[in-house]
């Protein structure tokens, strides 16, 4: 083993031991880790086959802030990528989407699209 695979291990085993633990991350909270990732990714799949992006035609803020986790921690780790490519390819493409260096020309969705599509998620409403 050489030195940079050493430093490496010492590092994620600080993570593992010292980090992890601080932000929440224990052999008890596991499952309802994967469980809720799980049931985000569902969700955010389903909205990205009627839209490409949160609002729309091309990405806002919103998109820009989900890009940290699903690529920086979870598109980079194999297992949740695997599980990201197996239960949510529409998410897939959206992280390499994101990834592109060159924009849409999409338009984002007007606030009206955006309230009725809340109102009929939440159940509330079904007069949009």
């Amino acid at each position: 083993m050489n030195g940079d695979e050493e430093h490496a291990k010492k590092v994620i085993a600080h993570v593992s031991t010292n980090v992890a633990p601080q932000w929440g991350v224990r052999p008890s909270t596991h499952a309802i880790i994967e469980k809720l990732y799980e049931g985000f990714i569902e969700k955010f799949n389903a909205h990205l086959t009627q839209y490409p992006y949160l609002l729309g035609g091309k990405p806002c803020l919103g998109d820009f802030g989900l890009m940290c986790p699903l690529y920086g921690h979870l598109g980079r780790d194999p297992v949740p990528h695997r599980l990201l490519q197996m239960r949510g390819p529409w998410v897939h493409r959206w992280v390499e989407r994101m990834n592109r260096p060159e924009p849409d020309t999409g338009s984002t969705l007007t606030y009206h699209t955006v309230s009725c599509r809340t109102m009929r998620y939440r159940k509330q409403s079904s007069s949009c």
